[in-house]
């Protein structure tokens, strides 16, 4: 469980996020939504002690305070966009997630076969000898998700995951997120688009201008009108749904 308690963030000209208090338990989904700018990169940040500017408690697992590697070893982080400074290949960034978890850089037969697995099951095996700064967005996004699969934390947080992915990828990752979480994990998504949010997530934070707007486990399209300041439909057909502006 993460439990937050009136917390306070920013980055030194003022606080992004106004006194946030919710708590995420495990085996759920949590789609994190609201307009640009109204905090959700920055709740994640604050989460993964990762702000200059906080106020308040974050309490992960029942301890506060907690350490950065501390942390990295409870929580993974998928950033909407990441700088591949090393001249990696696939095989060599997935590998990472091993060494984390391990905390040494040899591997044994069985490792190597989970890399391979995890490869083969992300469905970038092909890619595997490719050097990440060759790839495209949408595949470094899957390259990312690889390795925390191997990293195999008990939370994950996943910021924007699906932006740059073609339909076949949105739709994989989409099933991917609710197997990890049939797996036990807490998954923590932010989201643009609300289709996907609408068919993947067990519960919505809603947040604008730093604070929470709501907290529930179905959208409203009045909810939603007044979140984005915009009028809001919600359709349904055969078990899918889907927001109309």
């Amino acid at each position: 469980m993460i439990l937050i308690k009136s917390l306070f963030a920013g980055y030194g000209n003022g606080f992004v996020l106004k006194g946030i208090n919710i708590s995420f338990e495990d085996n759920f989904i949590y789609a994190i939504i609201g307009p640009n700018g109204s905090g959700k990169t920055t709740l994640f940040k604050a989460i993964l002690s990762d702000v200059p500017d906080k106020k308040g408690k974050v309490i992960i697992s029942g301890r506060e305070n907690l350490s950065k590697k501390q942390i990295s070893k409870i929580i993974s982080f998928a950033p909407a966009q990441f700088n591949d400074v090393f001249d990696f290949t696939v095989w060599e960034f997935v590998e990472m997630g091993i060494f984390v978890k391990k905390e040494n850089f040899w591997n044994n037969q069985k490792d190597i076969q989970e890399i391979d697995d995890v490869l083969r099951e992300m469905q970038i095996k092909d890619i595997a000898n490719k050097k990440i700064s060759d790839l495209s967005t949408g595949e470094k996004q899957i390259a990312l998700l690889s390795q925390i699969i191997l990293k195999d934390t008990r939370v994950i947080l996943l910021d924007e995951p699906t932006s740059h992915l073609d339909l076949k990828h949105k739709k994989f990752f989409l099933k991917k997120f609710r197997k990890l979480k049939e797996s036990g994990k807490m998954l923590l998504i932010t989201f643009h688009n609300l289709n996907e949010a609408l068919n993947v997530a067990d519960r919505f934070v809603l947040l604008k201008n730093g604070k929470i707007f709501s907290i529930t486990s179905q959208l409203k399209e009045d909810e939603l009108s007044l979140l984005y300041e915009t009028e809001v439909r919600i359709i349904e057909k055969q078990g899918i749904k889907a927001v109309m502006i």
